[in-house]
């Protein structure tokens, strides 16, 4: 582990944040010129682009068959700390079941894919940016299915609460793609080309989504977006640091995880709060304040890691 010194996390903030969060940025500034329709945008990549990047991604990507199961495990075990603190602080509050799920969202959907892979890409080269891969996919899993059927608790029965998550195409995709990884199965070019096409469009597509979603928020109702941050910022690094060492990862792999269970909400989890009718307020805020407050988070992070 590397001292966290001023110099150093400045030289993190420059080489490997920067050049994400710029791009974030510049598109969210052209969008609002060229007058992009956001809800467009957002069920493009829920529907297409992400999909196909979960299936192209776990189809390909090569992990040790001794870290796969570690990785997986600390990914699962951050989901349900997120979530299980999420849903203490609503419960605490005693907010209606509308805010519970929303928080809760907000708590569970890290922004892995536009934010995790590339950071990881920078911060630890291809070994970092393939356990990333694998970090991604379990999450989409995880709030594609788990996340998205507790969310929606908040406005609809358990029996549709649970059917939910199968209106949307990522599980499937990573079903897909697991079964080509495993089976060893070759695609065709004229199968192979378009969803890698697809894929390819993922981020950039999220990233001008991120930055369309930025605005400065209000100074009233700020709490509950607050300590979500501080949920998603602070407390998975910190679970996970424990939990890597115990499933007996270590080094880029072992790095690569604390620093993704860092990463703020993702913009993902506003476009399914709208899908789901849910308080897409209080998600947007979390995630424009977690994102914000992640510049210094990470990068004290990598820092530390590196």
């Amino acid at each position: 582990m590397a001292p966290v010194g001023s110099a150093a996390v400045l030289q993190v903030l420059l080489d490997v944040l920067l050049p994400v969060f710029a791009v974030a940025v510049i598109g969210g500034i052209a969008g609002r010129w060229l007058g992009f329709e956001v809800q467009t945008l957002s069920r493009a990549v829920l529907f297409v682009f992400s999909p196909a990047l979960v299936f192209t991604s776990l189809s390909t990507v090569e992990i040790p068959a001794g870290d796969l199961a570690g990785v997986v495990g600390v990914t699962v075990a951050v989901f349900v700390i997120h979530t299980l603190l999420g849903l203490a602080w609503t419960r605490l509050r005693g907010t209606d079941r509308a805010t519970e799920s929303a928080a809760v969202l907000a708590a569970s959907m890290a922004n892995q894919g536009n934010l995790g892979l590339p950071i990881a890409s920078l911060a630890f080269g291809t070994a970092g940016f393939d356990v990333a891969v694998l970090i991604y996919v379990t999450g989409v899993v995880l709030w594609s299915s788990a996340g998205i059927a507790f969310a929606s608790l908040g406005h609809a029965s358990a029996r549709r609460a649970l059917l939910a998550p199968l209106k949307y195409p990522a599980c499937y995709a990573a079903v897909a793609g697991a079964v080509v990884n495993v089976s060893a199965i070759e695609l065709p070019e004229f199968m192979r080309l378009p969803i890698s096409t697809l894929a390819q469009a993922a981020i950039p597509t999220m990233l001008v989504v991120l930055g369309l979603q930025f605005t400065v928020p209000k100074l009233t109702g700020l709490l509950d977006p607050v300590v979500i941050s501080v949920i998603r910022l602070v407390a998975g690094p910190l679970a996970a640091l424990p939990l890597a060492a115990t499933m007996g990862l270590s080094g880029v792999t072992a790095d690569t995880v604390v620093l993704l269970a860092g990463m703020p909400t993702a913009v993902m989890a506003i476009v399914v709060a709208g899908e789901l009718k849910g308080r897409v307020d209080l998600v947007a805020r979390t995630v424009v304040l977690s994102t914000i407050g992640s510049g210094l988070t990470l990068a004290l992070w990598i820092t530390y890691l590196r």
